[in-house]
């Protein structure tokens, strides 16, 4: 269905963009420079979609591919869905209506909370941090482990998500003072 979607919503903004085009519409217009994002936006979201045909060989192939969910998804008690929905759920924490219905309704136990995805548990965790600390263990030999070792362990298991969520903070923390600041104009 979306194969579908993308290829009409592709070819009739091409075809808009293309009768601005013909018109005499130029870049000067915001209609026209609007739809040719669109036409490049509509273009990018159909060759994503035909990849994702492409690669996963759905039942209309001649030998399909059989596409198991995650083990996490299989397993009925875990209820913590962030890693697997969307950037919009992420964002809206769509994914955790149900929980909030539910706790809405009545108490919240240990069962109704449910398990954690693999990745996200304690014992995952430790393992990658215990890895990445003999790996630098075993790199390093003959410095001495103190507390260096562990902020360069944690830096080479953990970096990348540690780096992404402090420059968002940084980021909420510095447009915090948008909003006062613009008043203050303002006024």
């Amino acid at each position: 269905a979306l194969l579908f979607y993308w290829t009409l919503a592709f070819i009739t903004k091409t075809i808009k963009f293309v009768k601005f085009c013909d018109n005499g519409v130029g870049f000067s217009q915001l209609r026209f420079c609007l739809t040719g994002l669109l036409v490049v936006l509509y273009g990018m979201l159909l060759a994503v979609e035909i990849n994702v045909i492409r690669v996963r060989r759905y039942v209309f192939f001649k030998t399909p591919k059989e596409v198991k969910p995650p083990e996490d998804l299989q397993d009925l008690g875990v209820r913590f869905l962030q890693p697997f929905v969307n950037l919009l759920s992420k964002g809206t924490y769509w994914w955790m209506n149900t929980f909030i219905k539910t706790a809405h309704k009545k108490p919240i136990d240990l069962k109704t909370i449910g398990k954690l995805p693999i990745a996200m548990r304690a014992l995952t965790n430790y393992i990658r941090l215990n890895e990445a600390f003999e790996a630098q263990k075993n790199k390093r030999s003959s410095s001495p482990q103190g507390s260096r070792s562990i902020w360069r362990a944690l830096c080479c298991a953990f970096g990348r998500p540690l780096l992404l969520s402090s420059t968002f903070r940084i980021l909420a923390d510095l447009l915090g003072f948008a909003g006062p600041l613009c008043i203050s104009g303002i006024v």
